[in-house]
């Protein structure tokens, strides 16, 4: 049951509230015993009329799932998604749809999803060939969790073109779970190619229209979303750790491109050694960190069964025979947690 110690306005815990709500809905239309689907979970029906309600993560996701099953409907999230707004996802959803451009807005919108929703990691990283929108459960016990992915990254979509304009669709999006046997729906939501089985679930837009300039800011408002933000969870957010920041990175750009000290370095305005001293104090290292999210990931993949070449390419190795080896290196020659950055 959702504990009275529960932060009742964690910012996320309240889209939850509202996803679940809208969930319920869809429920009861299609005759389901939706308070016996509730009750399974934990979950009161009152919970879901507070906007701000806390639902505890666990709770959250085997319900979503559970629903999916309950009304035979495998795409329920990407079709749940269709139907988000701006405002469903509360004020940091109407802050993203008021941002001057795309990447302003993500910008935003991971940072607070990280600072503000337990147990998640997200980031936008902006590269060469494409701006990249992560977004992770950060714990790998959490399974399934394939109707919140694809509600999410659906969702995030509906609130860019309908911000941004639709006539540009993403690069790419990826997921972490394993391919439906029917991607129809999801191929209609993104209209671009789809890839499954990957380190997180992420968004690829083009550059240029991610930094395309579509309104003037009203700055009064933009600060007063920020402000109304910060007052929802009692206090300013602090600042994620270094570690955290460079999870979320990692996730972020795992199997895409090269993870170096030197370019993480540069995307948080770090020197390469200033970094890894912040690294060591934290008690760990940039190898550590990724060496733990190749690991996670790959015992993950290797249990569902992708082919070992999938694994390779969603860990950022050139082969299977290059994964085999490093795979045996992790438990052989795993560096300790003060040891310095390659």
């Amino acid at each position: 049951m959702p504990s009275a110690n529960l932060p009742s306005s964690s910012l996320f815990a309240a889209v939850r509230s509202s996803v679940l709500a809208t969930i319920a809905r869809k429920l009861d239309d299609s005759r389901q015993n939706t308070d016996l689907l509730l009750r399974r979970h934990g979950i009161s029906r009152s919970l879901l009329d507070d906007p701000y309600g806390a639902v505890p993560m666990g709770a959250y996701l085997a319900f979503f799932d559970d629903a999916a099953v309950q009304m035979r409907d495998p795409a329920l999230g990407a079709r749940l998604g269709l139907e988000i707004r701006a405002g469903d996802v509360g004020p940091v959803g109407i802050l993203l749809s008021l941002s001057s451009s795309i990447a302003t807005g993500l910008h935003r919108f991971a940072r607070y999803t990280s600072a503000l929703q337990h147990m998640t990691e997200a980031s936008f990283v902006e590269t060469a060939d494409a701006h990249v929108f992560s977004y992770r459960i950060a714990t790998d016990k959490a399974w399934p969790r394939e109707q919140d992915a694809e509600f999410s990254m659906v969702s995030l979509m509906q609130i860019l073109r309908s911000g941004f304009g639709g006539r540009t669709p993403p690069l790419g999006v990826q997921f972490e779970h394993p391919a439906p046997a029917d991607t129809s729906v999801l191929e209609k939501c993104f209209r671009c190619p789809l890839q499954f089985g990957q380190a997180a679930n992420r968004i690829l837009i083009d550059p240029d229209f991610s930094k395309q300039g579509v309104r003037v800011e009203d700055k009064p408002l933009i600060t007063a979303l920020e402000r109304h933000i910060a007052e929802l969870i009692g206090l300013i957010p602090e600042a994620d750790t270094v570690t955290q920041q460079i999870e979320a990175l990692v996730s972020a750009t795992l199997g895409r491109t090269p993870v170096t000290l030197v370019a993480l370095a540069a995307r948080m305005g770090e020197s390469p050694r200033t970094l890894q001293r912040k690294l060591s104090q934290e008690g760990t290292s940039l190898r550590q960190i990724v060496t733990d999210r190749r690991r996670a990931t790959a015992d993950r993949l290797l249990a569902l069964g992708t082919r070992v070449g999938d694994v390779a390419t969603a860990l950022g190795y050139a082969d299977g025979t290059a994964f085999w080896r490093a795979r045996k290196g992790w438990e052989e020659n795993a560096p300790g947690p003060h040891e310095p950055d390659a």
